[in-house]
């Protein structure tokens, strides 16, 4: 489908320079007129939004949903698809209308996520590597909306080893649903009520983390372990059935990989594409169907918590 990008009179088109990455995030240069794929496709141009009045596909002016795009310094960013009808879906159905009605900076309202191709070694079975494959392109999430949120940053300094030699004290439940030989605990067998204060945790260092966190009490806090080279399928963390659900919902999550390289550790989202997790993140495994993997020579160790703060 043909682009065009149409600016303000003083703008020379000759001097238009769009940078087009693909899904598999392969990058490509062309000028203000080209042709895409009815495929989602990243665009950078070498302009500030305030010069740029409309850009078309295929004859279809994309209107307001110029609005949608970013500005880093002097280049602007906008996400398109070279079907109009899938792109109008995309924007509508993410960004409310009255934030798409003049240019304003979205970032401060919504969390972009960008799902790209990914691609999982071969010890992944073949339908969990098609989908991380399986790219989605961008989506919107308002930060008002918790529930539907897919992750939450987190700025925490802690010792990895120190937090995890002070679990024992706490996590006391064995478990073997995640795998039979892996060192699995928790603070309770299921996220079920009454909450634990975090005053009536026995380890002081956990107790110091959690309240540096803000949690008051906890829902459950348990420690996972992933052997070398291994998967988890894709599955969600619905916790229908579970009396703490309230605590659960949205990204309520605390992982914190403390064992392991987190660099060979991926977690796809379904929608949302890559969790960064080589850092503490809370994580929205409730709404979210999700995959992972580590492809790593040792052991991946992961806290994970819900609690009430």
């Amino acid at each position: 489908m043909k682009v065009v990008i149409y600016t303000n009179p003083n703008i020379k088109v000759q001097e238009i320079v769009v940078k087009i990455e693909d899904l598999n995030r392969q990058i490509k240069t062309e000028g203000h007129s080209f042709d895409i794929p009815c495929e989602w496709q990243k665009l950078t141009i070498n302009l500030a939004r305030k010069y740029i009045s409309r850009i078309t596909i295929d004859g279809i002016d994309i209107g307001m949903i110029l609005n949608s795009g970013s500005q880093y310094n002097k280049n602007y960013t906008i996400w398109l698809h070279g079907d109009v009808g899938v792109l109008k879906q995309r924007i509508v159905e993410c960004i409310e209308q009255d934030d798409l009605l003049r240019w304003m900076p979205l970032n401060s309202k919504y969390l972009l996520t960008e799902s790209y191709n990914e691609s999982a070694p071969d010890f992944v079975p073949a339908h969990i590597q098609r989908f991380f494959q399986r790219g989605e392109g961008p989506y919107w999430w308002n930060y008002n909306n918790n529930d539907s949120l897919p992750f939450r940053s987190v700025a925490i300094d802690f010792d990895k080893d120190t937090l995890l030699n002070s679990l024992d004290e706490d996590l006391t439940f064995i478990d073997k649903k995640f795998t039979k030989n892996a060192n699995c605990k928790s603070l309770q067998a299921s996220p079920q009520l009454p909450l634990t204060p975090v005053t009536q945790l026995t380890n002081a260092y956990l107790k110091k983390f959690l309240t540096a966190l803000g949690y008051k009490s906890m829902l459950q806090i348990q420690y996972v372990e992933m052997s070398a080279k291994s998967f988890i399928d894709i599955h969600m963390d619905d916790f229908a059935n579970v009396s703490g659900l309230m605590y659960v919902k949205g990204a309520s999550q605390l992982y914190c990989v403390l064992k392991g390289d987190p660099s060979k550790f991926k977690m796809k989202f379904a929608k949302a594409g890559m969790i960064d997790v080589t850092k503490p993140t809370y994580i929205n495994n409730n709404a979210f169907a999700h995959s992972l993997y580590y492809d790593g020579q040792d052991t991946r160790g992961a806290l994970l918590i819900y609690g009430n703060t």
